[in-house]
């Protein structure tokens, strides 16, 4: 790989419709600030689980809000709510919401690391396990 090629092959995927047939059994899966602009991010929870093999493990990144426990608004809720699957999806949820989510789609082993800029939780990672059946 060099001059920026990827020898990768990309697809784009809808988080509100199932995943195609041909995906599943995938040891690990990352999404970053998408999860959050599901219609329904429990089912689409439960789809990311099910192309996890036994044992798989889901990383998101998701942010916060509120930030502070004031209910202050994430900072750029006001910039994001201008853009679909923002202000009509419900933007990010706090990380207590996200775990209770993982945990009602079946997911075990649940963690988290917060991302904080001074008073502000900014959201972070959260990682969860498909139970090895």
């Amino acid at each position: 790989m060099h001059n920026g090629e990827w020898g990768g092959s990309g697809r784009i995927f809808d988080f509100d419709a199932p995943p195609p047939d041909d995906l599943n059994d995938f040891a690990g899966i990352v999404a970053t600030n998408a999860v959050h602009c599901a219609a329904d991010p429990g089912r689409t929870l439960r789809w990311l689980r099910d192309l996890l093999a036994p044992g798989g493990v889901l990383v998101l990144a998701e942010g916060s809000s509120p930030t502070r426990e004031d209910g202050r608004p994430w900072a750029l809720d006001m910039l994001f709510s201008a853009f679909d699957g923002w202000w009509d999806r419900g933007g990010f949820r706090t990380r207590r919401e996200w775990l209770a989510l993982l945990a009602g789609q079946g997911f075990t082993e649940l963690g988290s690391v917060r991302l904080a800029a001074g008073a502000d939780d900014l959201g972070g990672v959260l990682v969860a396990r498909r139970c090895a059946d």
